[in-house]
């Protein structure tokens, strides 16, 4: 790690520890892209120690994120997520998504709010911790019109061995190419025997 991020992770920290600087950072952090100059002055993910979990409130859901997961990280922030929005405008109510790699929950939840009544959403989350996460995330807001399946998504029906590469991002996990500590097993099935099972239209 180059000399002048250790030197501002250090001042990140120390800043943190103050209550104020801690509530005001959080508050204006919301709605802005990584790159301003606000975002840069936030504690990195990898600086809070791992389950470092906190409750909170957006987009009128609750939540409960782990800070030292990137992420959660940029969800509990605010930061701005371009590709989001512009995923926001395409859904309509009544139309049935896929989330292939639900993580936590978000977007899944928020999408299920747009698709309601009629529609539905379908989340695949093969690591078994973040599935856990995004199982209490449904839960605790009493979700409907969202399944979520621990499951990975691929050409076979068969049982993988998926490796943890980042331990504070959950969402680089991948297909393990040599057996490691950190490797767990999932199941997998193709995604067109999940679709003609549930009857999802094309």
């Amino acid at each position: 790690m180059p000399l002048k991020t250790r030197i501002l992770n250090f001042f990140r920290k120390v800043l943190w520890q103050i209550p104020l600087w801690q509530k005001q950072l959080s508050l204006h952090s919301k709605g802005k892209v990584i790159d301003h100059w606000v975002c840069k002055l936030l504690p990195n993910h990898y600086q809070f120690p791992r389950n470092t979990n906190v409750e909170c409130e957006r987009f009128g859901l609750h939540w409960r994120l782990d800070l030292s997961q990137l992420l959660e990280w940029h969800f509990y922030f605010g930061i701005r997520e371009v590709e989001f929005e512009l995923l926001f405008k395409e859904i309509r109510p009544g139309q049935k998504v896929l989330d292939i790699g639900a993580n936590f929950g978000f977007p899944a939840l928020s999408l299920a709010q747009f698709v309601k009544p009629q529609g539905h959403v379908y989340c695949f989350e093969p690591f078994p911790a973040t599935f856990e996460k995004l199982q209490q995330n449904v839960e605790r807001n009493r979700i409907e019109g969202i399944s979520i399946f621990p499951i990975a998504l691929g050409d076979i029906s068969s049982t993988i061995t998926m490796n943890e590469v980042n331990e504070n991002n959950a969402g680089q996990a991948k297909v393990a190419t040599s057996q490691t500590a950190n490797c767990f097993q999932v199941i997998q099935r193709p995604l067109d025997s999940f679709v003609e099972e549930h009857q999802l239209d094309r």
